[in-house]
């Protein structure tokens, strides 16, 4: 309605250009509402209406429309035809257009044209990038190349840049609309390894996509975030419902790509060969050393020197024994990252507590009760949506909920109350607990992502332990 009146009104005071804006703004309407098939009649009218106007951008409104939908539709030839006019009719957008090529290098599998592309554009974090009507354009466009190279360490850049936008949708207006910003924020907080971040920001752009009618960003979405789950189970009930949605959005819109991703997807899982390589992509490998005073930490394109610390050699020690629960009256003991001597029958907690000569407690830290309660308001919602679709997975919810509480009932005192530190261990867990993190700020000036990765998956309490999940893209070997 409100295009209708601004056409109508652009008419009566006789002005073609905005008239021209008008139409255009169709077209970037027509995006956002999933109307494809209107937009090659839509753009035509609009450049007719630009050119009755002189302006010298009606052509370039028109292939950039239409550059966007060939993208969609997977029409490379055709894209590369329009993308090569653009660059010979219009040099000051030929940056911008370089941010174009690496998202269609990406959708075209083509690795190492996007990480050459990507190495000239990373220059001082992107410093480059035109700063103007195509900045959250370009981004977005980056985003995609950055996950497709499983690129973390540019990513967690992009992601910085990106956040501002959080909850909008990017748009190059009047003349298309690219989906919501959250989309792209969720591919790039998986890239980072970031899985709890990544659910949120697709959740988000599955509500903001499916509330205005986008459906071609809505089943992109709907891939992305089923990757996700099915990375943690591969049998995961919602993940097969996104990519049926999906590739029934594929067929009905002509998105190839779309519907063929979801259908191997729903085939094959992240089984199939070229899941497991795109998996493997996303992989980083750090290896950690010791020589002398001093730790060695290496990874593709980055190693930094740290000097040993009673933190970093706790560290050691959690990462030689991963999934191991390590008391902290031994870690604290620890020399040179070496587990002190313990006798081979001594194989669970209770009986290294025999040798240190307690009984162990099992007060939780306050960032661990923290987060079991944030876990414990997801699953509420999850079983209520569960209740209505799949009792078997409610159920199966149900019996996590109850875990939760037993642990959480299970740090509290009487009352409710949170359990007083009568532990003799307690000063322990404060030093460890300090030593750990003087650790991870050392390992930060110089890695910031290797660092937000221990600080994660290192679990601090009266047991430490180092323990990645299935999701985390780091691979430690020492």
């Amino acid at each position: 309605e409100e295009l209708d009146v601004c056409s109508r009104l652009a008419l009566r005071l006789r002005q073609p250009y905005n008239s021209w804006l008008v139409a255009s703004a169709r077209v970037c309407a027509a995006f956002s509402q999933g109307n494809l098939k209107e937009i090659p009649d839509l753009a035509e009218k609009a450049r007719a209406l630009g050119e009755q106007a002189q302006s010298p951008n009606a052509a370039l409104f028109h292939d950039v429309q239409l550059a966007h939908l060939h993208w969609q539709r997977g029409q490379f030839s055709e894209l590369m035809t329009i993308v090569a006019r653009i660059a010979e009719k219009y040099p000051l957008v030929v940056n911008g257009l370089q941010t174009g090529l690496a998202e269609i290098y990406s959708e075209q599998g083509l690795e190492k044209e996007t990480a050459d592309l990507l190495d000239v554009l990373a220059v001082d974090d992107f410093a480059g990038l035109p700063r103007d009507v195509t900045w959250t354009m370009g981004l977005t466009f980056l985003a995609e190349a950055c996950y497709f190279l499983g690129d973390a360490p540019r990513a967690t850049k992009l992601y910085e840049l990106l956040k501002p936008f959080e909850g909008r949708i990017v748009v190059l207006a009047p003349v298309v609309a690219y989906g919501p910003a959250c989309h792209y924020l969720g591919l790039l907080a998986a890239t980072m390894g970031r899985s709890d971040d990544a659910r949120r920001h697709f959740e988000s752009a599955l509500a903001v996509a499916g509330r205005i009618g986008m459906s071609q960003s809505l089943a992109r979405t709907q891939i992305a975030y089923a990757r996700l789950l099915l990375d943690v189970e591969p049998e995961d009930e919602r993940a097969h419902k996104l990519l049926e949605e999906a590739r029934h959005t594929g067929q009905e819109l002509q998105l190839p790509i779309v519907r063929d991703r979801a259908k191997s997807l729903l085939d094959h899982g992240l089984h199939s060969d070229c899941d497991r390589t795109d998996l493997e992509r996303r992989r980083i490998k750090v290896r950690v050393r010791r020589e002398g005073d001093y730790y060695i930490w290496s990874r593709p394109g980055k190693r930094s020197l740290i000097k040993r610390s009673k933190g970093m050699d706790q560290i050691y020690c959690l990462l030689s024994h991963p999934g191991t629960w390590i008391h902290v009256g031994i870690l604290r003991c620890i020399d040179d990252g070496v587990l002190p001597s313990v006798p081979a029958d001594v194989d669970s907690i209770e009986g290294i507590d025999g040798i240190l000569g307690t009984a162990f407690d099992p007060l939780m830290d306050s960032k661990t009760i923290d987060a079991l309660n944030g876990e414990l308001e997801k699953l509420e919602r999850d079983i209520a949506e569960a209740l209505r679709e799949n009792l078997d997975r409610a159920k199966a919810l149900l019996k996590r909920k109850a875990a939760i509480l037993d642990e959480l009932n299970r740090a509290r005192g009487p009352g409710g109350k949170k359990k007083s530190h009568k532990n003799p261990f307690e000063g322990d867990r404060l030093a460890v607990r300090s030593s750990l993190e003087r650790g991870f700020n050392s390992i930060a000036r110089y890695d910031e992502m290797l660092a937000s990765h221990l600080s994660r998956y290192i679990v601090r309490g009266y047991e430490c332990r180092y323990a990645p999940d299935s999701l985390s893209i780091i691979i430690i070997e020492l």
